[in-house]
């Protein structure tokens, strides 16, 4: 008896189907549990640290920095005091409110809805 063995030779590429800049900017903000639930907390709970961000949405700090970092680059969080200022306090986030209306609507408008 003869076995036939089969093997891959090449990894499947990842889907980057094109889409308005808008919606994977947006997708990118908002498409996590993580990311999204932090949003949440944060408009809803008010400012918070990293620790206090974690402990509120039970998740570890290391898993959360990841994806404040992600929503403080693309300008959905705000660090107070802003990270040009040297400081040893601890920082707190708030989201932006008006850059998140902004993302939601790029959303909806790349999706075809407006």
């Amino acid at each position: 008896m003869v076995l036939a063995v089969t093997t891959m030779t090449h990894m499947p590429s990842v889907a980057r189907p094109e889409l308005p800049a808008g919606v994977g900017v947006a997708i990118d903000a908002l498409g996590n549990r993580v990311k999204a639930a932090a949003i949440r907390s944060l408009l809803v709970d008010g400012r918070a640290t990293q620790t206090e961000l974690a402990a509120r949405l039970s998740v570890t700090r290391s898993n959360l920095q990841l994806h404040l970092a992600v929503l403080e680059d693309l300008g959905v969080l705000l660090v107070h005091p802003p990270r040009e200022e040297p400081d040893t306090r601890r920082r707190l986030y708030s989201v932006d409110v008006d850059r998140l209306r902004q993302l939601h609507e790029d959303l909806g408008r790349g999706l075809g809805l407006a």
